[in-house]
């Protein structure tokens, strides 16, 4: 296999039948005259076997004689996507192979990828729709175009480099894979994929000679990034950034250590963007005065989180690492926010973060980041950081209360109070043993959910009883388990539905309503109903937010929420169209009062429970009042358990 350099030098001769002096191709690469003659030896080592080869003159230079010139050509093109088996399975994995191919090319026409693929240029026309708005809406790069049926990147170096950085960053640090599938369609076909575990390699020795305990994506990201520089200086593109000193650190000598070792010949410019960029992605440098702002920023939102959900992330429940890694990673984001290279997701993910209340949790913070520097945090970023909350706050659901009458076995009770225990921790509250004289007092008393007891107890009552034999098999215990956890989500339903919905915040709207009415409608209504002080000043930060972060649609559902602190009560104000085109069939308005952040989690995840329901949008449009809506979502609600 040829390098990419070795190919550039090839293509250029080529494109000069005439010859090209060795200095030429010096200039041209950036490389020295040594460089470019042991490379053209290697590519006529390489050659040999096809007896063609490159000849060379003092008055010529390098050039290759015309009864080669066809063969030299097919050998090059068999090089540039040496494997013609490799099947494309998906439209996404297509749009990442065509995305691959026009990066390192000054054009290519419509027809070559169709035939490449297999498609037509109709559908190739529409993974090229596809591309644009990705990178416009995601990455505001517009330097993607067509021309005359033919696919050019137009943009400087720098930027190109950057977008090359959000690509593989993304790829890995959601995959946690040095080649997930996405990255390797991207990679495949134009790159010696082989390669860049040489640069792993070498990544991994140096860590582990300096002692450096880095994460593996870092390790990756890294090793992509100096690969791919490379790889775009040896095709003849070359960054015209301004470079700066690089700091004496472990990342300034590790970069040097690579340069080295691998004899790249990378230039200051090249040095200066992959500190930045590496940086960006947390590789452990020590304390840098710009941690300063960042413990600011941390602080503030620890404070918020505090104020609003009863979490610290600095308390770190317990566990002193846990905000160690949540500052480590604020700071990789702020980077990357100031590098404009923040993550973002190659498909939609709008259904994870419409039914994650730690996902809305993070909001404040990006709130502190925009305020401060001017600039939205993506989503593919909130929900990297999202995890910290729901480490700290699993979701909590009500208690299922057991009363157990007891015989004379007390033995046998106690161990079921034991495997009951050691099953389900605190989705279970036992009230305590009874004998079966006292019952009808003690459920008065306790308002249990569940009797258990080991023979029938023969009362008329509305609670649910389990009979146990004294054996209590295998079987029993899987009935049991099943029967308490029917209870449990049935009472975190019925939690969720007298907290947050009230028959007075349904409401409908006639015709097809955009959507901004629909949420001014629904704050108005959770103001008159005291859950915020004014819903105006609610509809505007709503609508602040959506200008950074819209909120997903999902079966007709819109879930839409306020970063303010001024909520009053829990509350939820459902919003319907009548119209069967309203562009959203219903819009949930919601505010969240101080307090546990497990309530937020509750009411995630009983709403995933609704939006799942691809029919249930348009049957609250058809119900006839809010009654029958509330109706409605019990009944879906209990479909699901």
């Amino acid at each position: 296999m040829l390098s990419m350099r070795q190919k550039t030098i090839v293509r250029y001769i080529l494109g000069h039948p005439a010859g090209v002096a060795g200095h030429q191709l010096s200039e041209l690469l950036r490389v020295s005259g040594k460089t470019i003659r042991n490379d053209i030896a290697d590519i006529n080592r390489w050659l040999k076997e096809f007896e063609v080869r490159i000849c060379a003159s003092q008055r010529e230079g390098y050039f290759i004689p015309d009864h080669y010139r066809s063969r030299v050509i097919s050998l090059l093109e068999d090089q540039t996507d040496p494997d013609t088996n490799w099947q494309i399975q998906t439209p996404q994995e297509r749009r990442l192979a065509i995305m691959g191919r026009i990066l390192g090319r000054p054009g290519i026409r419509l027809d070559q990828i169709a035939d490449r693929f297999c498609v037509s240029e109709q559908t190739l026309y529409k993974d090229f729709v596809h591309l644009r708005t990705m990178l416009h809406d995601q990455c505001d790069f517009d330097g993607l175009v067509m021309r005359s049926h033919c696919l050019y990147i137009e943009a400087t170096e720098y930027e190109i480099l950057c977008l090359i950085f959000r690509l593989i960053s993304s790829c890995v640090m959601s995959s946690s894979q040095m080649m997930d599938g996405l990255l390797l369609h991207w990679m495949r076909g134009i790159v010696n994929l082989s390669e860049i575990y040489t640069f792993y390699g070498y990544t991994v020795k140096y860590c582990r000679e300096q002692k450096l305990e880095v994460p593996d994506t870092v390790l990756y990201v890294a090793s992509w990034l100096i690969f791919y520089i490379n790889m775009r200086r040896e095709e003849a593109h070359f960054l015209e950034a301004k470079a700066g000193d690089l700091p004496d650190d472990p990342l300034s000598h590790f970069l040097r250590y690579m340069d080295q070792s691998l004899f790249l010949e990378l230039e200051p410019c090249d040095l200066s963007f992959l500190y930045d960029f590496i940086l960006a992605v947390g590789f452990p440098v020590g304390e840098r005065e710009d941690d300063r702002e960042v413990f600011e920023i941390a602080a503030v939102f620890d404070r918020q989180l505090q104020e609003q959900n009863q979490v610290s992330v600095a308390e770190g429940g317990g566990r002193p690492e846990l905000f160690g890694a949540f500052f480590q990673d604020l700071k990789g984001l702020i980077r990357r926010v100031k590098l404009e290279a923040q993550l973002f997701d190659l498909d939609s993910r709008a259904e994870e973060d419409i039914r994650r209340g730690s996902f809305g949790a993070m909001l404040p913070l990006a709130v502190l980041i925009r305020e401060r520097y001017g600039k939205s945090v993506a989503p593919a970023e909130l929900r990297r950081m999202a995890g910290y909350v729901e480490a700290l706050c699993p979701i909590v659901r009500p208690p299922v209360r057991i009363q157990m009458i007891v015989g004379a076995d007390y033995g046998f009770f106690y161990s079921i109070c034991r495997w009951i225990e050691e099953h389900f921790a605190e989705n279970v509250q036992l009230c305590g043993s009874c004998p079966r004289y006292l019952l009808e007092e003690v459920i008065e008393k306790n308002q249990p959910d569940l009797l258990l007891a080991a023979a029938p107890i023969n009362i008329q009552s509305p609670i649910p009883q389990i009979i146990l034999s004294s054996l209590f098999s295998e079987e029993e215990g899987g009935r049991l388990r099943a029967f308490i956890e029917e209870l449990s989500l049935k009472k975190q339903t019925e939690y969720v539905m007298s907290r947050f919905f009230s028959e007075e915040r349904v409401m409908f709207l006639e015709g097809e309503p955009p959507l901004e009415e629909m949420i001014l409608a629904g704050c108005e209504k959770l103001e008159q109903t005291g859950c915020i002080q004014d819903g105006k000043r609610h509809f505007s930060y709503i609508m602040e937010k959506e200008k950074w972060y819209k909120s997903p649609v999902m079966n007709g559902f819109a879930f839409l929420r306020s970063v303010c602190k001024g909520d009053q009560k829990d509350g939820i104000s459902l919003v319907a169209a009548r119209g069967k085109r309203a562009p959203v069939k219903v819009a949930m308005v919601c505010a969240f009062a101080p307090g546990k952040y497990s309530r937020q989690e509750a009411v995630y995840s009983f709403l995933r429970k609704q939006w799942k329901n691809p029919g249930l949008a348009e049957r609250i449009q058809k119900a006839s009042g809010g009654q029958e809506v509330l109706e409605q979502l019990k009944i879906n609600s209990y479909d699901h358990l």
